[in-house]
C-alpha cells in the first residue's frame, strides 16, 4: 500500500519541479521515504525546526527561495479515516518554523473526510501572535503562487498571504456560527474545555500507556488536543489567563515517571514546556471527593472506547468535576 508520505511528497514534487528552471535559486528539500535527513535540524540541511531550545516535529518538505522559507507538513489522512482529533496531531510539525518567523503550511489532501474547521482557527491565531505565518490548505498549488508573488515583491507576497489567512478565518467563523452558535461556552462544552475567569482548562482521557505504548499512538493526538486549546483561545496567547491541561487518569507519580522516561521525547517536551501552560493530574485537584478519585483510579488503565463501562464512568466523573470546577469548589496545586 502506498503510504501517505509517498503520495503527498510525489504530489508536491510534481508541482514544484517544473518551476525550478524559472527560479534557479529555489532550494527544494524533499527526502525519500525511509531517509532520516528530514529529522536533521533546518540549519544542518534538514526539515526540523528548533525554537527556544525545543525541537518540533519534522516537516515533509522545506522550500527556500532567497530569504523566503516555507516549511510544509502533508498528509493523506482524509482518505484514511481521519475525521477528528487525528487531524490536529500534525499541527505542531510546521509550528516550529512559524515560531522562528518562517511560513508554515499544513496540507491535507482532499479525501473522503473534511478538514476540521478548528485547524483554520488555530492557524489564524498562530499567524496573529507568532513571528511567522501559518496556512492550512488543501491546494498545494498555492506554494507556486506564494513563490511567484514573492519574486515580484514582498508587498505582493504579503497581500496574497493576508488574503489566504482571511479566507481561513472565514471558514472558521462560518463553522463556528453553524456548529456552536457563535458561543465559546457551547464550544467549550463540546470540546472538553472550561473557560474560567482566571484560566482555561482542557481535559483529555489519555493515561500513562497513551504516552509509553507505541501501538496506541496517543501521544501525538494528545499533543494535538493540547495545541487546539492553546491556539484557539486568544486570552491564552495574550497571557491573560493560564492554560491548564488536565490529564485526570494520571497521578502525580505517573507524571513524575513520564518526565523521566520521556525526557527526550519531542512531543512530550513540547507539551510539558509550553509557556503559560501546565499539565495537571487527578492529584492536583484539591478537595476532590474520595469516591470520585477512587472511580477514576479504577479505570485508569481501561480502554476508553465509546460505549464501554469505563468510558461511561469516566464521563460521569468528569461531568461532576467540570460542574464543580465552574462553581469554584476545587483548587489546583
Amino acid at each position: 500500500m502506498t503510504t501517505s508520505d509517498q503520495i503527498t511528497k510525489q504530489e508536491l514534487t510534481n508541482i514544484i519541479l517544473p518551476i525550478k528552471e524559472k527560479y534557479p535559486e529555489l532550494e527544494i528539500r524533499i527526502f525519500s521515504e525511509g531517509s532520516d535527513q528530514d529529522q536533521e535540524i533546518f540549519e544542518d540541511g534538514g526539515c526540523t525546526f528548533v525554537h527556544a531550545g525545543k525541537k518540533y516535529g519534522s516537516c515533509d518538505a522545506v522550500l527556500i527561495y532567497k530569504d523566503l522559507i516555507i516549511a510544509i507538513e502533508m498528509t493523506d489522512a482524509l482518505n484514511r479515516g481521519s475525521s477528528g482529533s487525528a487531524q490536529t496531531q500534525r499541527f505542531h510539525h510546521a509550528l516550529g518554523a512559524v515560531k522562528k518567523g518562517y511560513l508554515g503550511i499544513y496540507y491535507l489532501r482532499h479525501g473522503k473526510n473534511t478538514v476540521q474547521p478548528v485547524l483554520y482557527g488555530m492557524a489564524v491565531n498562530c499567524s496573529k501572535y507568532s513571528s511567522g505565518k501559518y496556512l492550512i490548505t488543501q491546494d498545494l498549488k498555492i506554494v507556486i503562487k506564494l513563490i511567484e508573488e514573492y519574486a515580484k515583491s514582498k508587498e505582493d507576497y504579503n497581500s496574497y498571504l493576508t488574503d489566504l489567512i482571511s479566507k481561513m478565518k472565514e471558514k472558521f467563523d462560518l463553522a463556528f456560527t453553524k456548529n456552536y452558535k457563535d458561543s465559546w461556552e457551547n464550544f467549550a462544552e463540546q470540546r472538553s474545555l472550561i473557560i474560567h475567569d482566571k484560566y482555561v482548562l482542557k481535559y483529555v482521557s489519555s493515561n500513562y500507556e497513551s504516552f509509553t505504548v507505541s501501538s496506541k499512538r496517543a501521544g501525538h493526538i494528545t499533543l494535538g488536543e493540547f495545541f487546539l486549546g492553546k491556539y484557539l483561545l486568544e486570552d491564552l496567547l495574550l497571557n491573560k489567563k493560564k492554560y491548564i491541561f488536565l490529564l485526570p487518569r494520571l497521578t502525580a507519580a505517573d507524571l513524575k515517571k513520564l518526565n523521566k522516561v520521556k525526557n527526550e521525547d519531542k512531543e512530550w517536551l513540547l507539551m510539558n514546556n509550553e509557556p503559560n501552560s501546565s499539565i495537571k493530574t487527578i492529584d492536583d485537584l484539591i478537595g476532590l471527593p474520595k469516591n470520585l478519585y477512587a472511580t477514576i483510579q479504577s479505570i485508569k488503565t481501561k480502554p476508553m472506547t465509546n460505549g464501554t463501562t469505563a468510558r461511561k464512568k469516566y464521563n460521569k466523573c468528569m461531568n461532576k468535576i467540570v460542574k464543580w470546577l465552574k462553581k469554584n469548589k476545587f483548587n489546583f496545586n
